[in-house]
Formats: C-alpha cells, structure tokens, sequence
C-alpha cells in the first residue's frame, strides 16, 4: 500500500495550494481492497435532464485523456461525497504505473475536483475553511497496486464541514430559502432563458449583501447566500448559477483575477452561446439595477477589469453578443444586441 502525499486542493476566494512531500509506504502482499460499485453516473444525468442542465465540467473533463476514467472518477467522489463517505475508494481500470500516480492523483485533485466544485455549487459542506485554504481532502492518498507495480484502486478522504445530519438540515434550509428567491423573480414558463437569467441576476443583486469583513461563516456558498444573505464572489456565483441551473439554464463557475485581486463570476449558456457574468460586480450599494458585467463576451471581460485562470479542461469559447444586455425599458424587460 502506498500512502501519496498530495496537495490540499484549494478553491477558495484566497485559496493557495500545498504540496506536501510524496510518502511511501510498501508492504509485502498486497490485501484485495473491497471497492464500492457506484452507479451516480446514471444518477447524475438523470438529475440534469429533469432541469434540462448539464453539468459542464463533468463534460468538460471527458475529453481529456483517460476522459472516461475521469468521468467514471467525478461521479463516484460527487456520490461519495453525497452519502458523506468517510473514505471514497475507485479502482483503476487502465494502465497506470506506480511511477505515474502522482500525476494522476494531481489531476483528480487538481482538474477534476476543479469541475465538481465549479458543477455543484449544493455541495456547500463539501471541504473545511479556515483563513487561507478550501481544504477538500486529507493529506494522503492511499494507492493500492500489484506485484507489477500497476497501480488498481486510489481511496481519497473527502473532508466535510459539518456533519451529514446538520448538512441535511442546512440544506433544507438552503433550499427553501433558494426557493423564495426565484418566486420573487416571478420565473414564468412563457419567459425566454434571457428573460429567466436577467430576472434571477436582479433577485441576486436585490437580496445579498457582500461581507467585507470577510468574518461570516458559508460566506463562500449557496447557504450564506441563501439563508444568510450575506456572501463573496464565489457565494455570490455560486448562488447565482444554483438558481439558473433550478430554472433549466446551463451555468459554470470561473475564476481568475478583478482587478488584480482573486474573483470568481458565472459563465452562462443562453441559446447553444456562453457569456460571462460577473454578478458580485454588478451588486452596487447605491444603484437600483446595474448591468456593466451581464452577459458579456471573453473580450468585453477582459478588456474591463478580469483576468480569466486557465484550466486543465477548456472553458467555453464566449465570443458572441446576441444576448449582451442594451437597456432595460419601462415594462422591466431587456433588450439586446
């Protein structure tokens, strides 16, 4: 059994990653592991169709290499991570030497984990803060391989911020509370996916408040969004493409640079077309409605204020302005380009 140093994968506001040495440990005789057979991938599509979603990042890693292997990866960590298991454990069903884990480990921890959390912002509990690190596992990896030094199975230990019968309950709560926001955006079915997101975005901006002191706690989630109605940029995001994706619209978490300083926005897919959306931005104290940050292409982005991270997997191109917002008339209704 190998135990692989790894590092504490980091996705938070201020986030920075650790890389602890790589620790070893053999033993004669190799034990057979008993690995649980997940299904969630039947599971996880199934919950997108209902609302007509998909989850982006999911898709998005599928075609890396190894990209069914990775997909198979994600869904048994989201299940893992559902059922708050204390150890997730998935074999290897390809050619991976010993020599090779760590880099396959560094893509789970680092690509993959990346597209969990950018899909399922309703993992709210999934990972520990503290001042600097959005810690999401242990600090080991246990890796089982052969004779032939071929690695069979990796078990990751997914850490949780509290536990699962609280989390049940916040979530209930987190529900609820998501549920008030789309009644008062007053979601129709005669309403356009453009109509949908601009209404959701002011519901957004109406009702959260950003913790400057950066001192509440689930100021990174949908629950101090929701419930607390107090947030950062990524509980901002996060809210906000919760409340997209209830009401059938495609949503993905981006992170990057506002002005030099760490920032995550929305991407939104509107028609077969993704744009960003920067709805933390667009949350000014003083102003009714501002939409300097809805739906704009990669180069309005950039060329304001953003400077967009880089991901193992790629983003979607935002390149079009059809849906990029003009004027909002008397009837509250948006026009467009």
């Amino acid at each position: 059994i190998l135990l692989l140093g790894i590092s504490r994968a980091a996705f938070a506001e201020r986030a920075v990653p650790v890389y602890p040495e790589i620790k070893t440990e053999y033993t004669n005789e190799i034990q057979p592991v008993d690995i649980t057979a997940y299904n969630s991938s039947v599971s996880l599509l199934a919950e997108s169709q209902e609302n007509g979603t998909e989850r982006y990042g999911r898709t998005a890693i599928g075609k890396l290499g190894n990209g069914a292997e990775l997909v198979k990866i994600y869904d048994m960590l989201v299940s893992g991570v559902r059922n708050f298991d204390e150890t997730i454990t998935v074999s290897i069903n390809f050619d991976l030497s010993i020599d090779d884990a760590q880099e396959f480990v560094d893509v789970i921890t680092g690509s993959v984990t990346q597209a969990i959390i950018g899909d399922n912002p309703e993992l709210f509990w999934f990972g520990k803060y503290d001042s600097r690190y959005h810690i999401l596992y242990g600090d080991e990896i246990g890796c089982v391989c052969n004779s032939e030094k071929k690695v069979k199975s990796l078990a990751f230990t997914p850490q949780y911020g509290v536990g699962q019968t609280v989390a049940a309950a916040m979530t209930e709560d987190m529900e609820n509370a998501a549920n008030s926001f789309i009644k008062q955006a007053d979601i129709t079915e005669g309403m356009t996916d453009y109509d949908k997101a601009l209404a959701l975005h002011d519901v957004i901006c109406a009702n959260l408040a950003y913790d400057d002191s950066q001192s509440r706690e689930w100021i990174h989630t949908v629950y101090g969004a929701f419930v607390n109605k107090y947030a950062v940029c990524d509980g901002y995001s996060k809210a906000y493409q919760y409340l997209l994706n209830k009401v059938g619209i495609d949503s993905h978490i981006a992170t990057g640079a506002g002005n030099g300083g760490s920032h995550a926005w929305n991407l939104v897919k509107l028609g077969d077309k993704w744009y960003y959306t920067d709805v933390t931005w667009d949350d000014q104290p003083y102003l009714d409605f501002y939409y300097e940050y809805f739906n704009l292409t990669e180069e309005q982005l950039t060329a304001k204020d953003h400077e967009i991270n880089k991901t193992d997997y790629p983003l979607p191109i935002c390149d079009t302005r059809f849906y990029i917002y003009k004027s909002k008339s008397s009837d509250m209704r948006a026009e467009w380009y």
